[in-house]
């Protein structure tokens, strides 16, 4: 049964090194998921992450313990973590669009701790995401 996940968490990276550590991280991420199964989106801002996994369970987990354990961020929040019908990141392994004033805007509430069970708050997010990651009709 494919999973997704849905969690957001405050940056620990430096201001002066985030380009070089967020390359870091989406290269890393890219091989294993692969290797794993695992499909997903990554967002970066000046203050936190929003990320969204999608896979087997299991390859969830191991992704999932292995950002638990990365010192580059902190304060990590479960939004959802459920089954879904299909993976709307199907040809993606990983995604991922930098620093973004626009995305802050959908992800700065959670990391200030009033969103948490804010379902439309967490809706727009995920929907947010999957704009992001929707394939252009036609384009391999």
């Amino acid at each position: 049964m494919v999973k997704s996940l849905l969690y957001v968490s405050r940056s620990l990276v430096a201001s002066g090194t985030a380009s070089i550590e967020i390359d870091g991280i989406a290269a890393t991420s890219i091989a294993r998921n692969r290797r794993l199964g695992v499909t997903g989106i990554l967002l970066a801002t000046p203050s936190g992450f929003a990320q969204i996994l999608e896979g087997e369970a299991a390859s969830i987990d191991e992704v999932f313990g292995s950002i638990l354990r990365d010192v580059r961020h902190k304060d990590v929040t479960v939004l959802s973590y459920e089954p879904v019908v299909r993976r709307r990141f199907e040809r993606w392994s990983l995604p991922y669009f930098g620093r973004s004033s626009y995305v802050a805007g959908h992800l700065e509430p959670f990391l200030a701790g009033n969103m948490l069970g804010a379902t439309e708050a967490e809706q727009r997010l995920m929907d947010l995401m999957y704009e992001f990651g929707r394939p252009i009709e036609g384009v391999p």
